[in-house]
């Protein structure tokens, strides 16, 4: 009798033992699924984030083109993409060409010194808002081999929030990227990026002055804050918005 009570007690135990190993086997299957549909979301959204720069990029790029180009074609070679002509020792002659900028007239120049003028001291593109992404390249915050590029800088505001020009300038062009737009204004040779656009109030062409209202901020579904990507150029190179807004 006392043997048969200790073997219950030993297959009690066991059993026991066994239903908690079973548990802790559920459980560990169950973060193992939770962390991959994490994984799944975060490279998801690594992949949505780079997608956007590139289009923004694409965007940024063919304006400027376009804008370099209907600027050439009204102005001497010479000044457009001058070329140099040299003589060599067969007495033939080689031909070669420097990339064109834009040709900025008199009151574009006065324009883009104005807004360099104003480096520090522009406004904010939404009236209340805060960085929570810097300019430049970063380390996504749960993938730390994964680092993404950022040629400007991401304001978290309030949902449906105005955007603003920071400054003075034309609307160089407006393009749709999924579900939001961006808006380009130029200041001289600057522009001003604005970025994840639900609605547009602009047209392109349109003059815009300091503070004008030209769109609000796209509001994911369901989400009580939004997030707008800004950024700063001098024609096509990337500049640090941090430096241009007032603190």
């Amino acid at each position: 009798q006392q043997d048969k009570l200790q073997k219950e007690q030993l297959l009690q135990e066991g059993n026991r033992k066994k239903a908690q190993l079973d548990q802790q086997k559920k459980e560990k299957n169950q973060i193992v699924n939770k962390l991959k549909k994490q994984e799944s979301q975060i490279q998801t959204e690594i992949s949505k984030k780079i997608k956007r720069q590139k289009a923004v990029n694409a965007a940024i790029d063919k304006i400027i083109k376009e804008e370099n180009a209907k600027s050439n074609a009204s102005k001497k070679s010479t000044t457009s993409g001058s070329k140099i002509t040299t003589g060599s020792s067969s007495g033939t002659e080689t031909t070669t060409s420097t990339p064109a900028h834009l040709q900025l007239t008199p009151a574009e120049s006065a324009l883009a010194n104005d807004f360099e003028s104003n480096k520090g001291k522009l406004p904010w593109p939404v009236e209340k808002g805060s960085i929570v992404t810097p300019f430049g390249p970063y380390t996504h915050a749960e993938v730390n081999s994964v680092r993404i590029p950022n040629d400007g800088v991401n304001i978290v505001t309030g949902k449906g929030s105005s955007v603003r020009a920071v400054f003075k300038g034309t609307v160089s062009g407006i393009a749709t990227i999924g579900e939001s737009k961006v808006v380009i204004i130029r200041h001289g040779n600057y522009l001003s990026v604005y970025s994840n656009l639900g609605e547009v109030y602009v047209q392109k062409g349109s003059s815009v002055t300091t503070k004008q209202t030209i769109g609000k901020v796209f509001t994911e579904s369901g989400e009580a804050t939004a997030e707008l990507h800004f950024e700063i150029r001098k024609e096509s190179t990337p500049l640090n918005p941090a430096s241009w807004i007032s603190r």
